[in-house]
């Protein structure tokens, strides 16, 4: 097997065109630090969506609801209020997951492809 020790002389375009083959597997080589910069928009990204789905849940839910039960928003209001903050919260974990991690990926994708 050759020597790769020019490779540290090859612009980061070089390095991620050149395949690599192992006997008969192909393989795409992908520097190290191509996603070790990137967690400053991973982080931002999940960050963003955890306050939307926190800030917009409470009121996703009184406008749900009102629908359901066909009644004025301030009876629903009331009645949120009189359950608490525990059942306010209550089922936003699934939603809050599947956000931020869509959120997370989608931010730092778009950094990578710039």
């Amino acid at each position: 097997m050759p020597c790769e020790c020019d490779q540290d002389k090859m612009s980061e375009a070089q390095v991620l065109d050149k395949p690599v083959t192992n006997e008969g597997s192909v393989s795409v080589r992908m520097p190290t630090h191509a996603f070790s910069h990137h967690w400053k928009e991973f982080a931002c990204g999940g960050g963003s969506a955890f306050c939307n789905i926190l800030i917009s849940y409470p009121l996703n839910k009184l406008i749900f609801r009102q629908m359901m039960h066909g009644v004025e928003a301030t009876f629903a209001l009331h009645q949120l209020k009189k359950e608490g903050l525990v059942f306010l919260y209550r089922g936003m974990l699934p939603p809050l997951l599947q956000r931020s991690l869509s959120m997370s990926l989608i931010s730092c994708e778009t950094k990578i492809s710039r």
